[in-house]
């Protein structure tokens, strides 16, 4: 969970929009192509249009904030302080809007319910009343012989039965 989500990218590696096939592309709020010097500052030109035309089609995570592209180079220097700018004045935006507030219960909200998941699944692998069940219920549905939904339903069920016998 993060306030920012910087892409950091390097050229000329031919793959220069996989990022956009996987969808990280669409949480980025700045992207940077790093290297943006030597051999590389052509490739670097190219990746910088790639991901600028990219972002047209791509909706980001906040309606009132377009993602940027810079090229960087860190052995350079190349472009680090208006990165930072970038950086303070979409913190600036985010904050005196109050999406950062928003943003931020959001990702307590999530992490409060992954908790819970993360307990719950826990809870259940170690059940001993439906360890071996589960361990069953994922051969069979595997083998398509038995629909996920039912199978969770057999291990929920045995799950709360054996909770209401404690």
């Amino acid at each position: 969970m993060t306030d920012m989500f910087t892409l950091l990218v390097a050229p000329g590696g031919g793959d220069e929009l996989q990022g956009l096939k996987k969808g990280i592309v669409e949480l980025s709020d700045l992207i940077l192509v790093n290297k943006s010097d030597g051999e590389l500052e052509g490739a670097a030109k190219v990746a910088v249009m790639e991901y600028l035309s990219a972002l047209k089609f791509v909706k980001g995570g906040w309606e009132q904030w377009r993602a940027e592209v810079l090229p960087v180079s860190s052995h350079r220097g190349t472009h680090i302080p208006e990165a930072w700018e970038i950086m303070k004045r979409y913190y600036h935006e985010i904050e005196s809007s109050g999406y950062l507030f928003q943003k931020r219960g959001t990702q307590r909200t999530n992490w409060m319910w992954r908790g819970i998941t993360d307990e719950l699944i826990w809870r259940l692998k170690n059940n001993v009343h439906v360890r071996d069940m589960i361990r069953q219920l994922e051969g069979d549905v595997f083998e398509g012989h038995l629909a996920p939904g039912q199978a969770s339903d057999k291990v929920l069920e045995a799950f709360i039965s054996s909770q209401q016998k404690r």
